[in-house]
């Protein structure tokens, strides 16, 4: 389904052979935006339209092989354990922010400012690495001189100063990318939680096997489910989903392809959530240490 999607995805786009990249349909929303390039033009950026449509296309890229890393692991010799969650997880972040990026009718505007907060982020982390590393110390400054746009700045909860108004987190864009505000929440607290290497993350991988006295110390198996890589996989879907079919109807594409795929990984995902088939776990991956675990 995953690898499905992603090839669809991909062949929806059109490709200009002697740019060699890929352009809106001449009478789309997008193409409209890039008549408005120059308005917006200034220190910040020469062709800043084209920058948030590259940026996109970068996203939606990343989340595409982080779909198809995820496919192909949980289907290998050994099923991971717990690496295809950081791998969901990365998959959902860039499908999600593309997804937000990408959102159609917001107006040439809106997405110019949307990206440049994005910039300004990726410039303030850049602006973190040891002295010489920086190849653009200023690029935060000179971001920010886009408000003679007539934006205002604002600083957000992480006291980063952007374009008003603040940047929404990436669990408000993952919430919106699955479609469920609850069951985003509740995957990315899970993916991440596994991801920082926190206890509750990684012990719930483990399945107690024998307790041989009164303290809370057991040998114990560690274990993957069906239903949990079932579950990361849907996210992963939806977010592709909406990500790309927001992109899509921005650039004016082509989708019959794009359809078709979309509507076989439904029907998938709706006969999974309509009788999924039971949990099973794959062979143990490992178990405990002699000493065991101390599960409170």
């Amino acid at each position: 389904m995953l690898k499905t999607l992603t090839a669809a995805g991909y062949a929806a786009g059109r490709v200009d052979e002697e740019r060699g990249r890929q352009l809106p349909a001449p009478d789309s929303a997008a193409m409209s935006e890039l008549d408005q390039q120059s308005a917006f033009a200034g220190v910040w950026d020469e062709n800043p339209i084209d920058t948030a449509q590259t940026h996109i296309g970068l996203l939606l890229t990343a989340g595409e092989d982080a779909m198809e890393t995820f496919a192909t692991a949980i289907v290998a010799d050994r099923t991971p354990l717990y690496s295809y969650i950081p791998i969901a997880r990365a998959g959902m972040e860039c499908l999600a922010l593309a997804h937000w990026l990408a959102e159609p009718g917001i107006g040439a505007r809106e997405r110019v400012r949307r990206s440049i907060n994005e910039r300004i982020a990726s410039a303030y982390e850049q602006s973190r690495l040891p002295a010489g590393l920086n190849p653009e110390p200023g690029r935060k400054r000179r971001l920010l001189a886009a408000e003679s746009l007539g934006f205002s700045r604002t600083t957000g909860k992480g006291k980063l100063t952007v374009l008003a108004p603040d940047r929404p987190s990436i669990t408000h864009h993952i919430q919106r990318a699955v479609g469920n505000d609850q069951l985003g929440k509740v995957l990315y607290s899970y993916a991440s939680a596994i991801s920082h290497g926190t206890i509750w993350g990684l012990a719930e991988r483990a399945e107690p096997l024998s307790s041989n006295s009164s303290a809370p110390v057991v040998t114990a198996a560690l274990t993957v489910s069906s239903t949990n890589i079932a579950m990361m996989a849907i996210a992963l879907a939806y977010a592709h989903i909406h990500a790309y079919g927001g992109y899509i109807q921005h650039m004016g594409w082509d989708t019959h392809a794009w359809t078709d795929a979309v509507a076989g990984a439904q029907r998938t995902i709706g006969t999974y959530l309509d009788d999924p088939a039971p949990s099973t776990s794959a062979p143990p991956w490992g178990t405990a240490t002699p000493g065991g675990l101390w599960l409170p």
